[in-house]
């Protein structure tokens, strides 16, 4: 029993640890779009 409780909170932390991973990287891919449009936008003013 004591096992299995160990095991799922292994699990339930992993999935945590990967989430916060996909997450961190989709907020980094989005300040990267963020920052090409407003590139674009500033050579497009000019």
């Amino acid at each position: 029993m004591i096992i299995a409780c160990i095991l799922s909170i292994i699990a339930i932390v992993t999935t945590l640890v990967i989430n916060l991973e996909h997450s961190t990287a989709l907020q980094i891919r989005l300040l990267a779009i963020e920052q090409e449009a407003h590139t674009a936008f500033v050579a497009a003013e000019k």
